[in-house]
């Protein structure tokens, strides 16, 4: 089943396709939607965003076991994500280019 919903403001209107039901939540003095986690995750499945030193963290360890994630700057850009699909297809994990507990386990870094 396809939800196909139209919100139009002032000057926008956003078309979201989805596949499965969505949630909306207040964000921003209106309202998000997001993907509704059948499980009750409220989130739609977004991960919170990695702290700077966290990042550098996972840089640098890229980094030491031969991987390129570009700058060690603690922004998570293109070739982080890539040195971090690279790595995890290696270890035989899903390369979702996502440091996931799995994947910083087997780094050697806090998720």
């Amino acid at each position: 089943m396809k939800l196909i919903l139209v919100s139009v403001t002032l000057t926008m209107s956003t078309v979201i396709f989805t596949s499965g039901p969505v949630a909306a939540q207040p964000c921003c003095g209106g309202m998000q939607l997001v993907q509704a986690d059948p499980l009750g995750d409220k989130t739609g499945g977004a991960q919170a965003k990695p702290s700077r030193v966290k990042v550098i963290e996972w840089q640098k360890a890229l980094k030491d076991r031969g991987y390129d994630p570009g700058r060690v700057d603690g922004s998570v850009g293109l070739k982080t994500r890539s040195a971090i699909g690279a790595f995890q297809k290696y270890q035989g994990l899903k390369p979702t280019g996502d440091c996931d507990i799995e994947t910083a386990r087997k780094l050697g870094v806090r998720p």
